[in-house]
């Protein structure tokens, strides 16, 4: 599911949805995925998987929430296992068991 907050486009998925991307860690190591979510959002029962080339990766159930109606980031740090020699990462997102993933705004590597 696609929407706009504030004419910032976001992509968010219900129970059983997934979506992905492919991102390229450029030979890069010590990465870190940096995801961009809504610092308004109503955190209950808001909940998601993460899964990097189809292995899980964590389930986060803890959203920046500032209370602003701006985007807030959160950087989770990856295990070079997930990535070393690969020129390109798939990287997935799905809502938990029994929750609704919440709205995701931007996505990136950080070197």
């Amino acid at each position: 599911m696609t929407g706009n907050l504030d004419n910032k486009p976001y992509r968010t998925v219900r129970r059983g949805g997934s979506f992905s991307y492919d991102l390229y860690p450029d030979g890069n190591t010590d990465l870190s995925l940096c995801i961009g979510y809504w610092g308004a959002e109503n955190n209950q029962n808001r909940a998601l998987e993460i899964l990097i080339e189809d292995m899980p990766f964590i389930t986060e159930r803890e959203f920046p929430n500032n209370g602003q109606a701006e985007i807030v980031r959160k950087e989770y740090q990856i295990p070079v296992g997930f990535y070393q020699g690969k020129e390109k990462i798939r990287i997935t997102f799905r809502a938990a068991e029994g929750a609704q993933a919440p709205r995701i705004f931007d996505i990136r590597f950080l070197k």
